[in-house]
C-alpha cells in the first residue's frame, strides 16, 4: 500500500462523508416543498456538492445523490419526496419538470456475464416532463420534451416527445378520450 492510495482513499471517504452532511442538512430544513424560505438554501446546499438546480425548483426531503457533480436540474422543477440519483454519468433535466415521490434514476447497469462489466447510460431528460410516483429510470435513456411517464414504470432507452408511457417495461400508452369511455353499472342481480 503506497501513500498515494492512502490519501486517495482518505479523500474518497472525506468526500462521501461530507455529501452525506450536505443531503441530510437538505432534508432538516423546515417546511413544505414550495417554501421559498427553505428552497433556496437546499439550492444553495446541493450546489456545493456539485449539483446544480435551476432558479424557481423546489427540492423534497429525502432528495439523494451517489456521486457528485454529474447532475443538472433546469429552472421551475419540482422534485418530490425521495427522489434518487446515482450519477455514474451526467444527468440533465431541462426546465419544468414535474417529478412525484420515490423515483429513481440509476445511470447506467452492469452486462450479465460473469465479469459484470459497467455500460454507462447518462439520462437525458427534456422540458416540461411528467414523471408518476415510483418510477425507476435505467440509462441510457432520453426522455423528449412533454413526456409523461405513469406510476411505478420502468424506463430505458428512448421516450419521444409528447409520449405517454407507462408499464414494467415502460411502453408506448395510446389514451382514449375520456367521453369514449363509459363507466359500466352493476346489474340488479349483482347487487342482490
Amino acid at each position: 500500500m503506497n501513500l498515494r492510495s492512502v490519501l486517495r482513499d482518505f479523500y474518497d471517504i472525506f468526500q462521501d462523508a461530507s455529501r452525506r452532511i450536505v443531503l441530510l442538512s437538505i432534508g432538516a430544513l423546515p417546511g413544505k416543498p414550495g417554501n421559498k424560505i427553505a428552497d433556496a438554501p437546499r439550492r444553495r446546499l446541493l450546489r456545493m456538492i456539485g449539483v446544480k438546480v435551476g432558479s424557481g425548483s423546489q427540492v423534497s426531503p429525502g432528495f439523494f445523490v451517489f456521486n457528485n457533480g454529474k447532475t443538472r436540474f433546469g429552472h421551475d422543477c419540482r422534485i418530490g419526496y425521495n427522489f434518487r440519483i446515482w450519477d455514474f454519468n451526467p444527468v440533465v433535466v431541462g426546465d419544468r419538470l414535474l417529478a412525484s415521490h420515490n423515483v429513481s434514476l440509476i445511470c447506467g447497469t452492469h452486462t450479465a456475464d460473469h465479469l459484470r462489466t459497467n455500460v454507462p447510460g447518462p439520462i437525458t431528460i427534456g422540458d416540461d416532463v411528467w414523471i408518476g410516483a415510483n418510477v425507476v429510470i435505467v440509462g441510457p435513456a432520453v426522455i423528449g420534451d412533454r413526456a409523461i411517464i405513469g406510476a411505478n414504470s420502468f424506463v430505458t432507452g428512448h421516450v419521444p416527445s409528447d409520449a405517454r408511457f407507462g408499464g414494467s417495461p415502460a411502453k408506448s400508452l395510446t389514451l382514449r378520450p375520456a367521453s369514449s369511455i363509459t363507466p359500466s353499472t352493476p346489474s340488479p342481480s349483482a347487487l342482490g
